[in-house]
């Protein structure tokens, strides 16, 4: 049942990404402003928000993230252990091993969301 709803959780992420991130565009990032991050450990992934999603506020942000599956933190997404990030306008996922989709199908959608996945080795 957990892994079921992992799974689930994990697809609705990928496929929501174009959705949340166009909230801003491409290089919005503002000189100063630091990242605030969605680190969801259950799911072996990390949403890192940046330039106007930032607008949010860590209010609505935490929201998005979830709070009985992500933790909104300052900063950007944890490096160790990933195995690749696909970044879509103002938005950076980071996915990590044992993460339930294949490397080539998040490279994937990460096309077909427009964005640009890049491996980690």
């Amino acid at each position: 049942m957990f892994n079921k709803f992992i799974v689930m959780f994990s697809l609705v992420t990928l496929a929501l990404t174009p959705a949340l991130a166009g909230c801003g565009k491409k290089g919005d990032k503002k000189e100063g402003s630091k990242p605030l991050s969605c680190n969801i450990p259950k799911v072996k992934s990390c949403i890192e928000y940046l330039g106007d999603q930032l607008k949010l506020g860590p209010e609505k942000l935490k929201a998005k993230c979830g709070d009985d599956l992500g933790e909104l933190v300052e900063g950007p997404c944890p490096t160790a252990d990933a195995i690749g990030t696909c970044a879509v306008d103002v938005r950076k996922n980071t996915y990590y091993k044992g993460y339930l989709v294949p490397v080539e199908e998040l490279e994937k959608a990460c096309a077909a969301n427009k964005g640009t996945f890049t491996p980690v080795k």
